[in-house]
């Protein structure tokens, strides 16, 4: 059987391909080269047409004639073949595993965001929230500074009740 899909690792400064991987993977875009996926390997490593490189290329890889362009057959996968569908049934399919995905994405979200000041909380606000939780004194002390100063307070002259009023009242809206 006559080897028709190359790793790009194969093709390096071959039939004057670019001398780099990365090269060769730009020219392979640009002109629209079919691709498949190397099953049964880590990462994202895939393998090409050669039927869809240059005729140079061809020639230098053994062929005495250029290959044919397959844009219309479908590319298999290398360790085993899926089933071909009728266009509607991949559609219904299709949409199914969609609206299986957006299920599990809703379910991810929060259920109850707890409530301030009539709204419920971002995450930002809560991850604050979390780690003046998880923080020690210092740290507390910190995060309290940081959102009177951004709020306009004083600290300096502020006593910890005076504080502790505050944000309060910030709280409430008051």
């Amino acid at each position: 059987m006559i080897q028709e899909w190359f790793e790009m690792k194969e093709l390096v400064g071959v039939g004057g391909l670019p001398t780099t991987v990365q090269g060769i993977t730009k020219k392979a875009k640009l002109e629209n080269w079919q691709r498949r996926r190397v099953a049964g390997v880590k990462g994202n490593v895939f393998e090409y047409y050669v039927g869809d490189m240059p005729p140079a290329v061809q020639q230098a890889l053994g062929f005495a004639q250029p290959l044919e362009k397959t844009m219309d057959k479908p590319v298999p996968l290398k360790s085993h073949s899926l089933p071909e569908l009728p266009i509607e049934q991949a559609i219904n399919e299709a949409e199914q595993a969609l609206q299986a995905l957006q299920r599990a994405i809703e379910r991810q979200k929060p259920k109850n965001n707890p409530i301030l000041d009539g709204q419920p909380l971002k995450v930002e606000e809560m991850t604050v929230i979390r780690n003046y939780r998880k923080t020690d004194d210092r740290g507390r002390e910190a995060i309290l500074t940081l959102s009177f100063s951004m709020l306009g307070f004083t600290t300096n002259t502020t006593s910890d009740n005076d504080k502790d009023e505050a944000i309060a009242k910030a709280a409430n809206g008051s």
